[in-house]
């Protein structure tokens, strides 16, 4: 009876030994495609991203001018040469760039979540963006149709005369992120979420301008008139014109998140659609501040040696926004 006993024994364990390897494959072969070794759960995953999105941020802007007569800056005798200006604008930028990303394999945490840093430089396509203004600076000239001949005009009624200040977002742009990635299914579609702790550095080109023209009538009482009038009457033009620019350099930190879906594997590699958006708290100043100065001999009465000054500003709003969509291609290494 002892003798059959044993005999069942060996002949159970023997069974239970021949049936193990099975019961792991079917374990495997029954592991959620999430965390299949396969499609890089357990291996460190790089990758490459193309990306195109926008940034958005409102811009101020201000401007003034002054002109000292018979004397040199500073001077408390200076006085305005334009009327000073101020005004905002909402700056809305396309790019284009790419993104180089490193994700840890998953983590042995609820959710198997996995690490991420990645860094980015983006190509900018900025258009100019008139944050203040007055009047309408171009170039000097009479406000009376083209032939016209002889006819007198005034400072006053001169066309080109006005100032600005024009801003563009300045290209390229650099940007540096880490984060944790959350794996989850949406009908049967292998999907991660992304939150992020973001860095990013840009800058902003600034140029400014103030046109003004000043005019005497030379043979007669101060008319302030701008052309020729006749062999006797020489009309005089004075065309003053101010131009400066500066760029300001700008880092923001902030938060960001996107949403990734797995959408195939090829060989080695994996491909991923992304969407997402960031959040910048811009660090430091955020001004822009420049002069520009020309002195002018003297023409006689009414035109003496004097100099003029025109100052302009920008103030970027703290935070920047940007949204983008992009395609990843990963690195998931050969099938073991």
């Amino acid at each position: 009876m002892r003798a059959a006993v044993n005999a069942l024994a060996i002949l159970s364990a023997a069974a239970a030994l021949e049936a193990a390897p099975r019961v792991a494959a079917a374990e495997e072969d029954a592991a959620p495609p999430g965390r299949s070794a396969r499609e890089g759960a357990d291996r460190w995953v790089p990758s490459l991203a193309p990306t195109f999105g926008a940034s958005f941020q409102h811009w101020e802007g201000a401007l003034e001018s002054e002109i000292c007569r018979g004397c040199t800056f500073p001077n408390p005798m200076s006085q305005s040469l334009r009327p000073a200006a101020s005004g905002d604008d909402r700056d809305v930028t396309p790019f284009f760039g790419g993104n180089l990303e490193l994700m840890t394999p998953e983590l042995p945490l609820p959710a198997r979540p996995r690490l991420f840093v990645g860094g980015e430089i983006l190509a900018t396509f900025g258009v100019d963006r008139t944050i203040a203004r007055e009047g309408d600076p171009g170039t000097i000239g009479s406000p009376f149709p083209a032939g016209t001949t002889l006819q007198p005009f005034n400072e006053d009624t001169a066309l080109g005369q006005g100032s600005e200040t024009i801003a563009t977002l300045g290209s390229p742009f650099y940007g540096a992120y880490t984060g944790v990635a959350f794996p989850f299914q949406v009908y049967g579609r292998r999907l991660r979420i992304k939150p992020a702790f973001a860095w990013m550095r840009y800058t902003v080109d600034v140029e400014g301008l103030v046109v003004d023209a000043e005019c005497l009538d030379r043979t007669t009482a101060p008319t302030n008139l701008c052309n020729t009038i006749s062999a006797t009457q020489q009309g005089v033009l004075r065309e003053i014109r101010l131009e400066g620019s500066d760029t300001g350099t700008f880092n923001g930190i902030g938060p960001g998140l996107d949403i990734e879906m797995d959408t195939g594997v090829l060989g080695p590699l994996g491909t991923s659609i992304f969407l997402g958006g960031r959040a910048y708290r811009v660090l430091g100043d955020r001004k822009v501040e420049f002069d520009s100065t020309e002195s002018f001999p003297n023409q006689g009465p009414g035109l003496s040696a004097d100099e003029t000054r025109g100052q302009w500003s920008f103030e970027a709003d703290p935070w920047m926004y940007r949204v983008f969509v992009g395609l990843r291609v990963q690195w998931l290494g050969f099938a073991d």
